[in-house]
């Protein structure tokens, strides 16, 4: 699913690990969507949130809505949001 993509971006490795998807880049993507509807080709113009909802804005006007949680580790910040339009 993932493999080690390299240890930094210049010629002196930082130490600090990136992965990627394994075979491609968008592989990880693809697992976390299994299940999910998907839009495609859809330009997000507004991503907004409010108490445990999300909610994304499109070019064309079409509003989407789900519920999520987060997660906060290490410094990062993990949403995830199950829902639809």
């Amino acid at each position: 699913m993932m493999t080690e993509w390299c240890q930094g971006f210049s010629t002196a490795a930082d130490g600090h690990t990136r992965w990627r998807g394994q075979p491609a880049m968008t592989a990880f993507a693809k697992y976390l969507a299994q299940g999910l509807e998907t839009r495609m080709e859809k330009q997000v113009v507004a991503l907004r949130r409010a108490g445990d909802r999300y909610s994304v804005e499109t070019s064309t006007g079409e509003l989407y809505s789900a519920r999520g949680s987060t997660a906060h580790t290490s410094g990062a910040t993990i949403s995830c949001a199950a829902g639809s339009g």
